[in-house]
């Protein structure tokens, strides 16, 4: 884990704030603490992370859960800048979308995803999907970033 707090670190790029609520909501009823960060749009997420990144002593996330359908730069270029940046580059991203399209599934793979998680309509199957990615990413050992 990379906070100094030791809580386990999202951050969520999500522009919807029903799926922003929705995964607070799972995430408070999930077994692991952890801490959410959200931004709602591709560029201003790139931002964030690349201003955090440059900041020394600014702690990265755990991991990025991310939705493909985001304004102003969509997840697919998103994750793609993620990749290619050096310092951003070993965050484990997650795609967290609506998108069953194998088209869809296979570029996030291809560009670098460590996930693809369709999301579930059912908010108790979606606190589960949660619960999971949570506990799974929180045991795996990830590179300092610092």
């Amino acid at each position: 884990m990379n906070n100094s707090n030791n809580l386990f670190s999202i951050f969520l790029i999500e522009d919807r704030e029903e799926d922003i609520d929705i995964t607070r909501e799972a995430l408070n009823q999930a077994e692991k603490e952890c801490e959410l960060e959200v931004a709602k749009e591709g560029k201003a997420a790139l931002k964030r992370l690349k201003d955090k990144a440059n900041e020394k002593g600014s702690p990265l996330p755990d991991i990025i859960l991310l939705d493909l359908n985001l304004p102003k730069m969509d997840g697919r270029k998103v994750l793609k800048e993620l990749k290619d940046d050096e310092k951003l580059a070993p965050i484990p991203v997650i795609v967290l979308t609506v998108s069953k399209r194998d088209k869809d599934i296979a570029r996030s793979y291809n560009s670098g995803a460590a996930g693809y998680i369709t999301k579930p309509i059912d908010f108790s199957e979606f606190v589960k999907t949660i619960d999971v990615v949570n506990n799974y990413w929180s045991i795996c050992e990830i590179p300092d970033r610092n």
